[in-house]
């Protein structure tokens, strides 16, 4: 007589053959180990493979099930992933594997960078950078730019992930905030993201200056300047008023004004009596607010001192 062993077939079953996962993120896999006619065999070891790389072990319960929590590395690569899930079998128990396909994806970082403020005709530069999920640049990633929900350019980020694009705004936008949006959709390997800032329209302004009556003034004395501050965008260059403007002697202040009846001010500079003689600078300044951009202007005075002659004795005798 001859003897021999029979063994049975096993089969490795998984809930899910896979699917999407992001880097850094819990991958979850639940399975089970049957015989030939579905029953469970408990307390058996599945070993866990991540293509040829050896990951774990994991023990089948009492219905023969198991479950693998895998930890997507940071710098796991992207695409496609295999998982192998492998009974070595045993005594009348035949080995059996079986496999799962994850697609690894990446998470993107989006930065965005505008101009706080510009007026309608500027050409401004939006720019930023796209990152993976370890903060390294991201090359070749399409960036649509949108202003106010209308697109108004795509840039490509380069080598060092960064993107730029130089817009001039045209009038079908309105004065005020804009929001401005870097939209990067999802592509290749990399999740979508996208940042967003605001850009304040806002109306260009002028500022005339000049003297009241001469360019020139004696120390102790003062030179009296004026002019209008004018909104640059309105018909007709209206008038601004209410608005506070500075007025500098070389670089320093020495007055405020409050713009009235049509934009017009004026302003009194002292001469000081330390000053060099000579020409000196006069200037005015508007900082801008929420509605109107800065502007400035200047004007070229001149220095006067005083000679005082004294005579200390008087004598008709030449000698």
């Amino acid at each position: 007589q001859v003897w021999f062993n029979v063994s049975v077939p096993t089969e490795v079953r998984l809930s899910s053959f896979g699917g999407d996962i992001d880097r850094e993120e819990l991958l979850l896999v639940n399975g089970s180990l049957v015989d030939i006619v579905g029953l469970p065999l408990d307390n058996r070891t599945i070993e866990v493979w991540l293509g040829s790389e050896f990951l774990t072990n994991v023990t089948t319960d009492s219905n023969g099930a198991f479950s693998v929590a895998y930890p997507v590395p940071a710098d796991a690569p992207l695409g496609a992933n295999t998982l192998i899930f492998e009974y070595r079998g045993e005594t009348f128990f035949l080995p059996s594997s079986t496999n799962g396909t994850w697609y690894v994806y990446s998470k993107i970082g989006v930065t965005i960078s505008a101009p706080s403020q510009a007026a309608i005709g500027d050409t401004v530069t939006i720019s930023g950078f796209v990152t993976d999920n370890q903060m390294l640049p991201v090359e070749g990633l399409f960036v649509d730019i949108t202003v106010e929900g209308i697109l108004v350019g795509q840039a490509t980020t380069d080598s060092l992930g960064n993107y730029s694009l130089n817009w001039t705004i045209d009038s079908n936008f309105d004065y005020g905030e804009n929001m401005v949006l870097t939209n990067v959709l999802p592509q290749g390997w990399y999740r979508g993201e996208s940042a967003n800032t605001t850009i304040s329209l806002l109306h260009r302004t002028g500022v005339t200056i000049e003297f009241s009556e001469s360019a020139s003034a004696t120390r102790g004395s003062f030179w009296t300047v004026q002019g209008q501050l004018y909104d640059d965008d309105a018909s007709g260059d209206a008038g601004i008023d209410g608005e506070i403007v500075q007025v500098l002697f070389d670089g320093v202040e020495v007055d405020t004004v409050l713009t009235t009846n049509g934009g017009y001010w004026t302003a009194t500079v002292p001469a000081p009596m330390d000053g060099e003689r000579g020409t000196h600078t006069i200037s005015v300044v508007f900082e801008g607010d929420s509605f109107y951009l800065g502007t400035d202007n200047d004007i070229t005075s001149i220095l006067w001192a005083d000679v005082i002659i004294e005579i200390s004795a008087i004598s008709s005798t030449a000698t």
